[in-house]
């Protein structure tokens, strides 16, 4: 609060003793200051671009989603039996039946491409569907917590990490 006092008083007395003509050249001269001060921090400097290139190759990108479950319940019917169900209809689109199929025997729906490495784990007590791509550069989680939201994290990291991330949602 002093220094904020101490800087109106300044500027109130430099306001005083100063003529017209030599505060209008020194906020034109302010002006200017700011103006290039402003362009310069805005410039990609071009000698660091391979280091900026470098940086975003190496850094790793994670994403965290959420999104609400639809509850659906039944009684009596197992998995198996709904997809038999579903796949009898006539009239299916052939890249929905492949869709379905993909399904499987997954604890939560996740159609996870042939192929294509995934495993069943554990995020706070709930059943999940880690995948990770065949380089391994990149792998991803889904699941559902407990109070109904479904949860992914995925991005350029190892399974570890991925599952590191997802453990500290819950």
């Amino acid at each position: 609060m002093a220094l904020f006092i101490l800087l109106v008083v300044v500027g109130g007395l430099a306001y005083r003793v100063t003529t017209a003509e030599d505060r209008e050249r020194w906020l034109q001269q302010g002006l200017a200051t700011f103006t290039h001060v402003k362009s310069t921090a805005a410039v990609k400097r071009k000698e660091s671009a391979p280091f900026r290139d470098l940086l975003r190759a190496r850094t790793p990108w994670v994403l965290v989603t959420l999104a609400l479950a639809a509850p659906a319940t039944a009684t009596g019917a197992t998995a198996a039996d709904l997809e038999n169900f579903l796949l009898s209809r006539p009239g299916l689109p052939s890249s929905l039946v492949t869709e379905i199929k993909l399904l499987g025997t997954s604890s939560l729906p996740v159609p996870v491409p042939k192929g294509v490495p995934s495993r069943h784990v554990q995020i706070g007590g709930a059943p999940a569907v880690l995948i990770t791509a065949p380089s391994g550069t990149a792998s991803g989680v889904v699941w559902e917590g407990r109070d109904g939201i479904v949860r992914g994290v995925a991005g350029l990291l190892n399974n570890s990490d991925v599952l590191s991330v997802a453990r500290q949602l819950g």
